[in-house]
């Protein structure tokens, strides 16, 4: 049954009357995403072109409790922009975007005695969890659809391609004890290697100007 909803609901954006017409100027979004609190201004510059620059926005302080225990303390960032161009193969709300995005999920904290994998490891850490690279290519596919005067509703389901890197500095190491360190960094950089593409979802309403 769900998945009847799922390809009714499709095949309306898809197969429904083209709504081009109902589509033009500029437009304002609020919206809320995985990425973060949204407002994404727009320009429809033909009936199957537009363009949108989102900026995500958000973040918290507090403290996170891992798996073997260790009590991180600090700060996390959604901070990002995305410059996207969509292309609307049937001249209605359906559309297919690609762009680059800058900035994106981003953490610093510090962390005292760190226990990994049994080991202690003494002192203070600052541990900081980014990008590799600052710009990310981006794609995705959603809708946007009048819903009657100006009022504009939207969805996008997609990806940022790109991969993370765990950096911690600190502590009061024997060179020993520093290199058996450095080799669990090390191996928390290969799993966090092996996540290619950070998927995101988002919904929103805009007006039309």
């Amino acid at each position: 049954m769900v998945f009847r909803s799922i390809a009714i609901a499709l095949g309306f954006f898809l197969c429904a009357p083209a709504q081009a017409q109902s589509l033009v100027g500029t437009s304002v979004e609020l919206g809320l995403s995985s990425l973060g609190l949204s407002v994404v201004p727009s320009y429809i510059v033909s009936p199957t072109l537009s363009v949108r620059a989102p900026v995500y926005f958000g973040g918290r302080d507090g403290s996170y409790t891992d798996d073997d225990g260790n009590i991180l303390t600090g700060k996390a960032d959604l901070t990002s922009a995305i410059v996207l161009a969509d292309y609307r193969p049937f001249e209605n709300g359906f559309r297919v975007s690609g762009g680059l995005a800058l900035g994106g999920y981003r953490a610093n904290a510090t962390v005292t005695n760190p226990t990994i994998d049994g080991t202690t490891y003494s002192g203070t850490f600052d541990v900081r969890l980014a990008q590799k690279n600052d710009i990310q290519p981006v794609f995705s596919m959603g809708f946007a659809y009048p819903m009657g005067g100006k009022i504009l509703l939207s969805g996008d389901v997609g990806a940022k391609i790109g991969t993370y890197r765990l950096v911690a500095e600190g502590g009061s190491l024997t060179p020993v004890e520093q290199a058996g360190f450095d080799n669990e960094i090390a191996r928390m950089n290969n799993d966090l290697s092996q996540l290619k593409a950070t998927p995101f979802l988002s919904v929103g309403i805009g007006f039309q100007f």
